[in-house]
């Protein structure tokens, strides 16, 4: 075979790997991976068992960042079940950067000294898309073609990232969530929220997304509801904007509302996170635009 690879990779069973690929010093591959021509594997790699990566792809390439000291050994962690389509670019850690928690769920700790960009598992990245350094992505995960995640970006499990869409560093995007196609997102995402257009304006919830989960018509128009109590122009209370409570306000007294529904929780506590602020989510007096679905043919 044309391939090469390394004499330190730790390659498992039922490995198959195509022509002109190269596997690097320090990857390891997990059992029944299918790794086809042209792929290029590197640093300090580790992927998961019965994953697809498709020509021409570059896993584990450095980061894309001049402040990134090359002496350092970052890491990529990736997952089982994930494909890799034509053209994925996905990178390591950077020398500066710091673990960032998911706001759903922690994937494992990572030290100071080695920076990691995380995959979950049964991921699809369909072809041309790139995951920066320090990224942190959960399961059931698909990033779209040619769409582009910059450093930091952590996303949650289930999201969908619609094709050639970008997202700004240090962005997290909530759980099931739906990200529009050629959106810009420079702000966070709510859990189950649906984010479309230049520049990334709310629309309400992603109800595909809900409804392929087999989620119940009473929880979405539950979500429907907080989403404008949170966001709209009336406050809970029917007060106008210049006097109705803040955006944590209402989030905390949603919460005491709904204590033990799963989904609001998520929403209200992704909001009070620390790094969430008003601006992120378009508060700017910027009009939030609904979604008015009809849910009778359910």
């Amino acid at each position: 075979m044309t391939h090469m690879v390394s004499k330190t990779a730790r390659i498992g069973k039922n490995v198959s790997i195509g022509a002109y690929s190269v596997i690097g010093d320090n990857v390891e591959v997990g059992d029944d991976t299918h790794i086809g021509h042209h792929v290029v594997i590197d640093g300090h790699t580790r992927i998961g068992s019965r994953c697809r990566v498709h020509p021409f792809s570059v896993i584990g390439g450095d980061p894309q960042h001049k402040k990134h000291d090359s002496i350092v050994t970052p890491a990529l962690i990736i997952g089982d079940n994930c494909t890799f389509r034509e053209h994925v670019t996905v990178n390591t850690g950077s020398s500066f950067g710091n673990e960032i928690q998911m706001h759903d769920r922690v994937h494992g700790g990572t030290s100071k000294k080695r920076a990691t960009t995380r995959i979950g598992s049964n991921c699809l990245f369909l072809a041309g898309s790139h995951v920066g350094h320090d990224c942190k992505i959960g399961d059931d995960v698909v990033i779209s073609n040619g769409s582009l995640l910059a450093g930091h970006v952590c996303v949650g499990d289930g999201a969908t990232v619609g094709g050639m869409a970008t997202i700004r560093q240090f962005v997290n995007v909530g759980s099931w969530s739906m990200i529009g196609g050629s959106t810009a997102v420079d702000g966070h995402v709510a859990p189950y929220g649906l984010v479309s257009d230049n520049r990334a304006r709310f629309r309400g919830p992603n109800l595909v997304g809900l409804r392929r989960r087999n989620i119940s018509l009473s929880t979405i128009r539950i979500l429907q509801g907080i989403f404008q109590q949170l966001l709209g122009r009336m406050s809970m209370n029917g007060m106008k904007d210049s006097v109705c409570p803040t955006m944590s306000e209402r989030a905390r007294s949603i919460l005491q509302n709904h204590r033990g529904n799963k989904y609001v929780e998520d929403v209200c506590n992704f909001l009070l996170h620390k790094d969430i602020s008003m601006y992120d989510w378009g508060a700017k007096q910027q009009k939030i635009g609904f979604i008015r679905t009809s849910f009778n043919d359910r």
